[in-house]
């Protein structure tokens, strides 16, 4: 299903970015860096049970067309995890699961900028879609099938009952998980010149998805959807050869 996405959307990528790096219009770079994400419910969750941010790591790209002096014109694909965490608490402290989400994502840009000679400063915002490639589970819950020989009053659900462990990919259900996903993002830009056509930068993004995890297969199902920092750094090549925009 990956192979049967990324090949036209690949085909389509090189067809549109292959003119106008050969007419050195367009700037290019590479970035790698961390993620942190939550995981955004349209209900509580039940007692005892909070959701936590977990972190992840991020790498990719960026294809940059400045339009003017102060526009650009962004696509920035990479490669995301937005991971969380759900766990008990009270009772059934020492219950949790974690689970690792790795998504290919595309987000489109427009970037406002102000710069001198060396350094740049920016404000970006659009949308992006993402396709969620892999997923695992790890957790920890009480082993139903394996009681203790402990007599009296118990304090933890554990002081009862064996741990059960499990580290395991997942496996997609096409009637249950929606693994499009489609969002706006919003971030911060610094760049600094180090020579005439390369340069440093830090980025950081904001993503908010406005898709469901689920697809909608019940009544008054429970939606999910994801939210996103990330920080990157990495390094930008200017094969653009106009002459300063005014």
């Amino acid at each position: 299903m990956l192979i049967n996405v990324c090949r036209p959307a690949g085909v389509l990528f090189f067809l549109l970015v292959a003119p106008l790096l050969m007419k050195g219009q367009l700037n290019i770079g590479i970035n790698g860096g961390i993620s942190r994400n939550s995981l955004i419910s349209n209900r509580g969750y039940r007692p005892f049970t909070t959701g936590e941010k977990i972190g992840g790591y991020t790498a990719g790209m960026i294809l940059q067309y400045p339009v003017n002096k102060f526009i650009t014109i962004g696509a920035e694909p990479s490669f995301v995890g937005k991971n969380y965490r759900i766990a008990r608490s009270d009772y059934y402290q020492g219950v949790y699961e974690t689970t690792y989400n790795n998504y290919i994502q595309l987000p489109i840009l427009l970037t406002f900028s102000l710069s001198n000679e060396r350094m740049l400063g920016g404000i970006s915002a659009g949308g992006y879609s993402a396709y969620w490639a892999h997923s695992r589970k790890k957790g920890e819950i009480p082993n139903l099938s394996n009681l203790s020989l402990q007599d009296g009053d118990y304090t933890n659900v554990f002081q009862n009952m064996q741990r059960f462990s499990y580290d395991a990919t997942y496996h997609f259900n096409s009637k249950l998980d929606n693994r499009w996903e489609f969002g706006w993002v919003a971030g911060l830009d610094f760049q600094y010149t180090l020579v005439k056509r390369i340069a440093c930068f830090i980025n950081a993004r904001y993503y908010y998805s406005l898709t469901d995890q689920g697809k909608d297969y019940s009544v008054n199902q429970q939606q999910r959807f994801n939210e996103t920092m990330v920080v990157t750094a990495g390094l930008l090549f200017k094969t653009n050869r106009s002459k300063k925009n005014k």
